[in-house]
């Protein structure tokens, strides 16, 4: 064999033409239309398993109330 010829990816149009030629051409098929933003209806609710137990971890329930005491008053808010 010996190589006659080197066809690039976008040489779109030699490609078909090559493979209309030999019988192997078939158009793709037509897209799909695009899909809409998901919405908060279509997500899945997760409910914890029977016997599901969690706890707040003490340190950060003293960080919290350490960042709300050294906010100082602003005389805008009541």
């Amino acid at each position: 064999m010996k190589v006659i010829a080197c066809i690039e990816a976008h040489q779109t149009d030699v490609i078909r033409k090559i493979l209309q030629h030999c019988g192997l051409w078939h158009p793709p098929p037509p897209r799909a239309p695009p899909r809409g933003p998901p919405t908060m209806a279509a997500r899945p609710v997760r409910t914890p398993s029977p016997g599901y137990t969690y706890e707040i971890d003490p340190d950060f329930l003293e960080h919290t109330q350490r960042e709300q005491s050294d906010q100082p008053d602003l005389p805008w808010e009541p």
